[in-house]
């Protein structure tokens, strides 16, 4: 129809749909995927020391990390996200980086928006603790069917707030085929 559709748009009529269809919401971020269960990874408090200890000093993506790791174990929600230790995984990304002054967007797709827009993606071999993984597991009509976001940890690990473990937490990075994006916000401000 010539037409250009912008990614609100996009977003609204995938909602619609889906509320039409299946008579409940389109899917939203959230790594409610059966695969990721049991993929979880406990620290003890002195796995915990150690992993402070192998960060690079005085480094903003370090300092990110650590900040994530004070919400481990935080209950996970999307509709309760910023009340009280309330979190989900864009929540977790945004609160973090904010807690150093970078404003990030409040959705997993519009922190990559923002990363593109920035011109700060990097690839995945150039990953540093700070980073940001976004993953996409099946459209939703979002930037780049963007459905999850994670800070990388170092050692190929992340930390995120999983909705299939109820929870912020720490865990290997996996399935490299649903990683879609890397970018390094961090390096702002």
């Amino acid at each position: 129809m010539g037409i250009e559709i912008d990614y609100e748009s996009m977003a609204n009529a995938n909602e619609i749909y889906y509320r039409i269809q299946y008579g409940s919401p389109a899917p939203n971020e959230g790594d409610e995927f059966i695969e990721w269960e049991d993929r979880t990874q406990g620290l003890t408090p002195e796995e915990l020391e150690d992993l402070y200890n192998d960060l690079p000093n005085s480094d903003k993506g370090s300092k990110i990390v650590q900040l994530a790791m004070t919400r481990l174990g935080d209950p996970y929600s999307q509709e309760k996200r910023r009340q009280g230790r309330f979190t989900d995984c864009s929540y977790l990304t945004l609160w973090s980086y904010r807690q150093l002054g970078i404003k990030l967007p409040a959705t997993a797709a519009e922190q990559a928006r923002f990363c593109v827009n920035n011109k700060i993606t990097i690839s995945k071999k150039d990953l540093v603790p700070g980073d940001l993984v976004f993953w996409s597991h099946k459209p939703n009509g979002r930037f780049m069917n963007i459905t999850h976001v994670e800070i990388y940890a170092g050692g190929g690990k992340v930390i995120d707030a999983s909705y299939s473990n109820g929870k912020v937490v720490y865990r290997s990075l996996f399935e490299s085929n649903k990683q879609v994006l890397y970018g390094r916000p961090h390096i702002l401000k």
